[in-house]
């Protein structure tokens, strides 16, 4: 999916280290319910290597329009 300011594509394996990123971000914790706690790469790839996306779940990294990875989103 995409428009002109920004474009959601799935979440791949190359984009654990940002997770990571992301998650142990105090301000992104603070704001985000069971983000309480920092998160190792090895917790990371645990979270991937389940599976993250269900029939009834679908998580998306965000990027802007240069292709930089500047969040994740999810369908519920």
């Amino acid at each position: 999916m995409t428009n002109s300011n920004v474009r959601l594509r799935p979440v791949e394996r190359t984009d654990l280290v940002f997770l990571r990123d992301l998650t142990n971000e105090p301000e992104v914790r603070d704001n985000v319910v069971g983000w309480d706690w920092p998160l190792s790469l090895a917790g990371q790839e645990r979270w991937f290597d389940r599976g993250i996306d269900t029939s009834s779940t679908r998580r998306f990294i965000v990027e802007d329009a240069e292709g930089a990875s500047i969040g994740l989103t999810g369908l519920w």
